[in-house]
């Protein structure tokens, strides 16, 4: 290993990086509350005495409920993801960040932070970001397309498998 590996990157993230990245970030979980209240709703049909299985006589009812429900996940889905993002994008700033043998630096034009490479739960890595998980809930993304040439990315990939081993999730 050698130990002047450094990485810089200047990126300001807009309100598209934000969705991208909380839209990944929730899915799963997303996927799982629609399910849920597909099986709820069924569950409260029945119970209101609607055969939900006889599909000729309540076939119709049963279409308008799961459209109905779609319909609620998306509006939920905007309403939390693209307002979330809105306001992250409000209270971004430009950033520097310096990736090194040491950690992470970052400075912003009104604050700066030193992180060990230790101290990071995991990073992901998609297709168009770096995804670097402190907390459990707590990320900060960078965009791929704010670095300099593909090389560098390589490197970061390199460093951050050499630093977090199997807590890091990298593309091929």
């Amino acid at each position: 290993m050698e130990n002047s590996r450094k990485i810089e990157v200047e990126f300001e993230s807009t309100e598209k990086d934000f969705q991208r990245v909380l839209l990944w970030y929730h899915w799963k979980r997303m996927l799982l509350e629609y399910l849920l209240m597909i099986v709820l709703g069924i569950v409260f049909c029945y119970l209101l005495g609607f055969n939900v299985l006889d599909i000729k006589n309540n076939g119709s009812a049963m279409f308008a409920f799961v459209a109905t429900l779609s319909i609620l996940f998306v509006l939920d889905l905007y309403r939390r993801i693209f307002f979330q993002a809105k306001k992250l994008k409000e209270i971004m700033k430009p950033a520097k960040t310096i990736f090194s043998e040491k950690g992470v630096e970052s400075k912003t034009p009104i604050a700066s932070s030193v992180r060990d490479w230790e101290n990071y739960l995991k990073i992901y890595e998609t297709k168009k970001d770096f995804i670097f998980f402190s907390q459990e809930n707590f990320f900060a993304t960078i965009p791929k397309r704010f670095f300099k040439n593909q090389s560098e990315i390589i490197s970061l990939r390199e460093l951050i498998k050499d630093k977090l081993g199997v807590k890091a999730k990298l593309q091929k």
